[in-house]
Formats: structure tokens, sequence, C-alpha cells
């Protein structure tokens, strides 16, 4: 009863969440406000690839797969929901937190992931940002002709850290594949409703802003385990930091909620702006239904409430309570939806994308 009396609230005030949040201007941390959000604990990734499963990850093992690029190609959906919400992000895999963070003006965030090669993938996400003044600059370090220079930039960036030799290895390995892909990212432009935070020159400067600043910190970081999220949350806490953007991707179809999963969400600091964004594999792709994936935006204190009831299993006992919204293939869970009206007003120009290409990963 309580958590339908809490969802019942979150539908009355679902259009607050939608307000624009008052222009924060970006200064340096504090100094010992920067020794809080940067000294929390990581957590040891020692997970090893599943190996004979139907499954692609579990409790106990990773993904086979690196996701070093987002396969999701949807995100714009949730802009409407998080525009500008401000507060702290947290999330899993690579750039499509960037996107998020631009798209919601976070003034700090944790980018986090359980497989070693995306966390090094960040990282050299932000080297080569800091070196780039523009967005374009920054997509041609991806060029086979700049490819020596951009080397030289990562070892000038990472001298002295015991992980500048994996973070070259991993730009050296994934670099034709993330050129393919930022080059799809400026094809679809409209698809995409020009949400990425490499589509506009507002967004990646932001972007920009905040590791200049030191207020994007890269960390491996697992969701079931004991420590990364643990400290993420003291220290939003110790800081009175709300955590108002939370994204799992499609982490959660994988496996149960384990007692230190639901510790590690109800420990963050949410307020009645945060937003939790979750993807879910789609049975059957189609231009439709948003390609691949399910889109679902839920209300955080929601899924909080949620996480203390133990009949609340995993995160289809969640998505039991979804409302469609517009388009098809999203959906809300302690929210109301957005009307047809207001989703396309706030993505002017979009253009669907058509079934040829829903497919394409």
């Amino acid at each position: 009863m309580r958590a339908l009396a809490l969802t019942a609230v979150l539908l009355v005030l679902a259009p607050q969440a939608f307000a624009r949040a008052k222009e924060v201007a970006l200064a340096p941390l504090p100094g010992a406000a920067k020794r809080t959000l940067f000294a929390t604990p990581e957590d040891t990734l020692d997970k090893k690839p599943c190996v004979g499963l139907r499954v692609a990850a579990s409790v106990d093992c990773r993904d086979r797969k690196t996701h070093f690029k987002s396969n999701e190609w949807d995100h714009h959906v949730w802009v409407p929901y998080i525009r500008d919400v401000g507060g702290a992000y947290v999330g899993i895999g690579s750039d499509q937190g960037l996107t998020l963070i631009a798209a919601a003006r976070s003034t700090f965030a944790w980018l986090l992931d359980y497989d070693p090669a995306v966390v090094l993938i960040n990282r050299v996400h932000r080297a080569l940002i800091l070196s780039s003044p523009t967005r374009e600059a920054f997509i041609a370090q991806f060029l086979p002709k700049n490819k020596a220079a951009a080397i030289a930039t990562l070892e000038r960036a990472y001298k002295g850290s015991p992980e500048r030799a994996l973070v070259v290895a991993a730009f050296t390995r994934y670099r034709a594949g993330l050129r393919w892909y930022f080059n799809r990212v400026q094809r679809e432009r409209r698809e995409l409703a020009s949400s990425h935070w490499l589509h506009t020159d507002d967004a990646y400067s932001y972007v920009r802003r905040l590791f200049q600043l030191d207020r994007i910190r890269i960390l491996k970081g697992d969701l079931l385990r004991d420590r990364a999220l643990v400290g993420i949350g003291k220290a939003s806490h110790a800081l009175r930091m709300p955590v108002r953007v939370l994204y799992l991707s499609n982490a959660e179809e994988y496996w149960r909620y384990t007692d230190q999963f639901r510790k590690n969400i109800r420990g963050l600091r949410f307020d009645s702006r945060t937003i939790v964004l979750r993807t879910r594999t789609n049975r059957r792709a189609n231009a439709k239904l948003l390609g691949r994936y399910q889109y679902t935006v839920q209300a955080g204190l929601d899924f909080q409430q949620r996480l203390a009831d133990p009949r609340v299993v995993a995160v289809w006992s969640i998505l039991k309570h979804r409302a469609r919204a517009f388009p098809d293939g999203l959906f809300t869970v302690g929210l109301r939806p957005l009307s047809r009206r207001a989703m396309r007003s706030a993505l002017p120009g979009w253009r669907p994308r058509r079934a040829k290409s829903a497919a394409l990963k």
C-alpha cells in the first residue's frame, strides 16, 4: 500500500519533474567536496566473461561482448523527461552517459562499468575531449591519419598512471569501431532529434567543461557489488547532492534483484525529481517499437520504494506497472506519460527512424 500511495503522489506531481532547473554557473569544486567525491572506493572487476550460458550475463559473470559503444539508438525519447533536471548523474556504459549528462545539465557525474574495457574507453573519451576544443576535432582524432597523434595525447594524459598502456591499447583496438559509431551518430542527426552530445556545440562544450572542472569521475563499478555504489551513495548524502538521473541500460534483465543491489540503489540520495532510465530487449525488434529495445522512465523515489518490497524480485516485477507512452516502445513507471504534442514540441525536427535501419547495431 505504501508503494501505491507513493506512486499516486508521483503521478500527481509528475509535471514538476519536467520543469527546467535553474541554470547553475559551473566552477571548480571546493577542495573538501572534490576529496569526498573522488575518494569513494571502486569495485574489483574480476568477473569472467559468461561462457556456456543461454544469457549474455548473470550475477556471477559478465557479458562476453564489450559494449565500447552504445547499441541503444533512441535515447532521445528520454530527453524530455530529464532535460535540465540538474543534480548528479550515475550511469553505466560508455558515451551514452555523456548524452544524458548534457541533456540533464548534470553538475557532477559518476561514469561506471563492470567491464574493464568500457572503463578504459571512458578514459579515452575524457583525454581526447580535453584535447579537442570542438566536436569536429574530437571526431577527427579517430581518423586513421590521426591515430599516432591521438595515441600521443593519451600517453601524455595518463603519464605516470598504471593504466596508461591499457588506455592506449583500448583506443588502438576500438578506434575503427568508434569512428564508425560517431559517423553514424552524425548521419542520423534528425532520427536522434539532435540529442546526442556530439550533435551540437552547446552539448559538447558542456560535457567538455565538466571534464575540465573535474566534475566527471570515471570509475570501476559493478551494480551488484558493495563498494562503488555504496561509496557514491554516502558521498551524495554527505554533500546533500541529489542524484537526479540513474541510467541502468538493460543490465537488470539478466538477474534477479540481490540484497546488495537493493541496498546500493536505496542508498543513493534521490529526491522528487530523480529519474531512473532503463532499457529492455525487445523480443521482436522493429522500428515501431524503437528497434532492439524498450525504453522506460521511472520516478526515482518510486523505484526505491518498490525495492523495499521483497515481492519485487526483478525488473519484470516493476514493468508490470508501466504505462504506455509516446512513441511506441516508450513506457513510464510512477510518472504520467508526456502527451504526443509535448514530446513533439520537446524534440523539434525529430524524424522517426524507418524500419529498414531499425535493426542496425
